[in-house]
């Protein structure tokens, strides 16, 4: 009896073991062409009007900066402000040209993407050399302020949204050419949107770039 029992719990065990087996091969599998779909690129050439307006913004952030370089004025309040708005231009500038060389991303590149974004243009253009407008000394900005902070807070929320989605879509389960399809479409929608947080910066720019002018004279 003892050796009959011991031999169907053997069995069992084999039988368990044999189903786990089946189940991670089976997880291994999906999971690796689930991996291999979010690696394919999708080609981006269909919003190049997204980057047209981006580069026009930054470029009359640029007519505003050499405006006031003209001026002459080297010292005081306005010129920090200068110094702070052509460093985040320079940012912009750079980070046009990364885009606007690549026309095909997967959705490593276009988390990268957003990810530049947050790191360069809010926590080091914003963060560290604009946010401080709430407390300049030139009225003009202070009182733009909180318009400004809600915009940026906004662009932000956006941004954020579009990198957990990229997330939720690399997240690995079967994929089928419905799913497949389903997520080409979100990482367009994802890349529109950090593009769209780009060029929404670049907005705020050219509109302290402008108070700039009105009130350094």
């Amino acid at each position: 009896m003892k050796k009959f029992i011991k031999e169907y719990l053997n069995i069992i065990a084999i039988s368990i073991t044999g189903f786990i087996f089946v189940l991670t091969s089976f997880y291994f599998v999906i999971n690796y062409y689930h991996s291999e779909e979010v690696k394919k690129q999708i080609y981006v050439g269909q919003t190049d009007s997204k980057l047209i307006a981006y580069k026009d913004s930054v470029d009359k952030i640029k007519n505003n900066l050499d405006a006031f370089q003209r001026k002459g004025i080297t010292t005081g309040s306005y010129y920090n402000m200068y110094s702070n708005l052509n460093t985040c231009y320079t940012t912009l500038v750079e980070n046009y040209y990364n885009i606007e060389t690549n026309r095909y991303y997967s959705a490593n590149d276009i988390y990268n993407l957003g990810g530049k974004f947050q790191s360069e243009v809010l926590n080091l253009c914003w963060a560290l050399h604009l946010s401080s407008i709430k407390e300049s000394n030139i009225n003009n900005f202070k009182k733009v302020s909180p318009i400004v902070t809600s915009e940026i807070n906004s662009i932000s929320k956006n941004t954020n949204n579009a990198l957990e989605e990229i997330m939720n879509n690399s997240s690995y389960f079967y994929t089928t050419k419905i799913t497949s399809f389903t997520i080409r479409n979100y990482l367009t929608s994802d890349y529109n949107m950090i593009i769209d947080s780009y060029q929404d910066f670049a907005n705020i720019l050219l509109y302290l770039s402008e108070l700039l002018n009105e009130g350094g004279n």
